[in-house]
């Protein structure tokens, strides 16, 4: 796959000192989101739910939520 950034990877470089723990391990979006937004992204039934399958609306929208805060988290300055 080209042309793709694991935030988690990224996050461990520019700002190790921050993170405790294995430099490969992984750190979810909605703890970056946290750390470097002070947003709160829940978790709930949806963002557990099958992915594989034929998504519906709620999945959906979940996806849209977290397109978004891959951008802001994204474009944030470390």
């Amino acid at each position: 796959m080209c042309n793709c950034v694991d935030l988690s990877l990224l996050a461990r470089t520019v700002d190790n000192d921050r993170w405790k723990g294995k430099y490969n391990s992984s750190l979810g979006l909605a703890r970056l989101t946290e750390i470097y937004e002070y947003r709160l992204l829940t978790k709930d039934k949806i963002t557990r739910s099958n992915w594989e399958a034929s998504l519906n609306p709620n999945q959906v929208e979940c996806q849209y939520i977290f397109i978004f805060i891959f951008f802001i988290v994204r474009t944030s300055k470390f």
